[in-house]
């Protein structure tokens, strides 16, 4: 008789055990995902593509990886890390360019706009800043450039900037899509320091799948 009742006290524990890792496999499959899977950046500089979507439309650009190989993987790095959604164009020169991009235009204070962001080294230029054109700005004073900004870039409004050439300002990329929406972002109202009278949001810049 006991060694009956140890016998059933031995399967009744076994199946215990089994029901409780039943439970708990359950429970792990239902679980989210601790992290997802980080994007693949060598593949996307292969050929990159981003997209601004402002207050006005989307813009789409094409990148430069093999002309400009470190602006790029900044400017990716920086997209994949959501720096430069809730930027704004704080600068509009028409028949020039407009500037954004900026991480202190998101302070909401306008005092500062265009004094945001890192520098860093200069690549050489192998691209004309031509219509349509992006290149990131600069703060150096030398001729041509030696830094240019890690955040703030610019578009180009029209193909007669022989002087951003001669400046060393380096195009890294290239609107393929919405250049109207460029148009109409450089026509808004301005104030006399060229800022926008009213916030031009870039509510995010991504990635093309």
């Amino acid at each position: 008789m006991r060694k009956v009742l140890t016998v059933i006290i031995g399967l009744s524990l076994l199946a215990l055990v089994s029901c409780k890792k039943e439970e708990m496999e359950a429970v792990q499959s239902q679980a989210p995902a601790g992290t997802q899977a980080q994007p693949d950046v060598k593949k996307i500089m292969e050929k990159p593509v981003v997209v601004i979507d402002t207050d006005f439309g989307q813009i789409e650009i094409e990148l430069f990886p093999k002309d400009a190989p470190k602006t790029v993987l900044n400017f990716v790095s920086k997209t994949l890390a959501q720096s430069f959604d809730g930027t704004t164009f704080h600068r509009l020169v028409p028949g020039f360019v407009i500037q954004g991009g900026d991480p202190l235009s998101k302070d909401g204070d306008q005092g500062n706009d265009g004094y945001g962001g890192e520098q860093m080294d200069a690549e050489p230029r192998k691209r004309s800043n031509l219509r349509g054109t992006v290149s990131m700005a600069s703060s150096s004073r030398n001729q041509p450039i030696d830094s240019q900004s890690d955040a703030q870039f610019f578009i180009n409004l029209d193909d007669k900037c022989a002087r951003l050439d001669q400046m060393g300002f380096i195009p890294f990329g290239k609107v393929v899509k919405g250049m109207e929406v460029v148009d109409i972002i450089a026509k808004q109202p301005r104030d006399m320091r060229d800022r926008p009278t009213k916030n031009i949001t870039i509510k995010s810049i991504t990635v093309k799948q």
